[in-house]
């Protein structure tokens, strides 16, 4: 086989060239970009650090809040609010002829790289959360109209009225405004309301009404520091908490007044009042833990808690007393024995005793106590009073043992009773009266 010479090589070499070369892409000219040739143009020498107005001009600036979502911290009395604040103002450095670049009107241009109004969240303690204009993407106009939208997250200082709780209000408040430019070189404003609503359903709490409003602080005698002052004021959605404190404070206030219409005597009455504390403690303790820490307000359903507590604990020494009453075995005082008397001779007494005294012990009672020789009849049985000389059936005239034991013990069931009836008269007009004070 024969090798191809010097010569041939070298041609094949060029035609490979040849080949080469005339089979390479020519790529088409790219049409003028106007929106980048702007961009280019507009931030050639511009300088974001400076003010883009005249020393003597005032810059401007609309600042407005949309509340998306609110997220309440009770325990920290703060409110993160998840919003878009809208920032508009005017800046002399960026306009144009829209003319000079293809009729653009309008373009996208990043905060950083522009003027902003140094404007900073005033109310937090938190060095984590951002001052100022986050970085995002901003439109401004020919005519020099910067308009950016931002999402942000804001932590507003709450002040709790917890007085009412479960009913609840919270009052929150965010202060927004520039620490080093006066009034004169920048008018903070806001358009029309200054924040609207169009958050996304919150299970806890409902936004009862917000406002905004600019503030200006006097700084020497004809100057001013601007701010906006954003208000907003939440309601609690109670429903849970009404089934889980109120209801039972309802059912633990009427136990109390059940445990005084037992008979006095029965241990079914101590047991129903030590469970009614042992409750009264638990609730309490249970309301404590659900309530957010605050000094200055005590709610009222902790007030009627407390003031429900009391009344069961002098319910229980009540019903101690009322026990002790009537096992006693000593003769009741004279006193005594005339008051059962003549608060049976009444019908106010009779209805407030509920008829508890046999009547048996009651015509004993009365005719040993009587000095006008009075008798109470009951079923048939007369018992004679005492007058003066003539002896009688009653316990004084010394009839049997047993009709005097009969007396002595109905004597102290009548106080017992008595007791009873007068406490809860009372008990009932102190509960009436701290649901009142609840309500109220």
């Amino acid at each position: 086989m024969l090798r191809p010479g010097p010569r041939a090589l070298l041609l094949s070499f060029f035609l490979q060239i040849l080949a080469t070369g005339t089979s390479q892409v020519t790529c088409p000219t790219r049409p003028l970009n106007y929106e980048k040739e702007l961009k280019k143009c507009l931030l050639q020498d511009y300088e974001k650090t400076v003010r883009p107005a005249a020393e003597s001009e005032t810059i401007t600036t609309v600042l407005n809040m949309h509340v998306r979502t609110i997220d309440l911290l009770e325990h920290d009395s703060q409110m993160k609010i998840h919003a878009w604040t809208i920032w508009e103002w005017t800046d002399n450095n960026l306009k144009w002829n829209p003319g000079d670049f293809g009729n653009v009107r309008t373009i996208k241009m990043l905060s950083d790289d522009i003027w902003q109004p140094d404007i900073s969240l005033m109310t937090t303690d938190d060095a984590n959360m951002h001052f100022g204009l986050p970085s995002t993407y901003c439109e401004v106009s020919n005519l020099g109209k910067v308009l950016c939208a931002p999402p942000t997250t804001l932590l507003a200082h709450c002040v709790p009225d917890i007085r009412r709780w479960p009913f609840d209000e919270q009052t929150c408040s965010i202060v927004m405004g520039s620490w080093s430019q006066l009034a004169s070189k920048l008018n903070l404003t806001i358009s029309g309301t200054g924040v609207t609503l169009n958050q996304l359903p919150n299970g806890l709490w409902d936004m009862k009404w917000s406002s905004a409003r600019v503030v200006l602080t006097q700084h020497g005698k004809s100057d001013y520091y601007p701010t906006i002052e954003y208000t907003f004021v939440l309601r609690r959605h109670s429903a849970a908490d009404m089934s889980t404190a109120v209801a039972p404070a309802l059912v633990l206030a009427t136990t109390t007044l059940l445990t005084l219409l037992l008979e006095p005597g029965c241990s079914e009455r101590l047991i129903m009042g030590i469970t009614n504390v042992l409750a009264h403690v638990l609730y309490l303790q249970y309301t404590s833990w659900r309530l957010p820490p605050n000094g200055d307000t005590v709610p009222a359903i902790v007030v009627f808690f407390r003031d429900s507590l009391v009344l069961v604990g002098a319910a229980l020494v009540l019903g101690v007393a009322t026990r002790r009453l009537v096992q006693a075995r000593s003769p009741p005082p004279d006193w005594l024995r005339s008051a059962a008397a003549s608060l049976l001779a009444h019908a106010p007494g009779q209805l407030l005793l509920l008829g508890r005294l046999s009547a048996r012990g009651s015509a004993a009672t009365a005719g040993t106590a009587g000095e006008d020789g009075a008798t109470l009849v009951s079923s048939g049985d007369s018992v004679g009073g005492v007058d003066g000389g003539g002896g009688g059936s009653g316990v004084g005239g010394g009839s049997g043992r047993g009709e005097a034991w009969s007396a002595l013990d109905d004597t102290w069931q009548l106080a017992a009773i008595f007791l009873d009836r007068v406490a809860l008269v009372v008990f009932f007009l102190a509960l009436l009266s701290l649901f009142a004070r609840y309500i109220a």
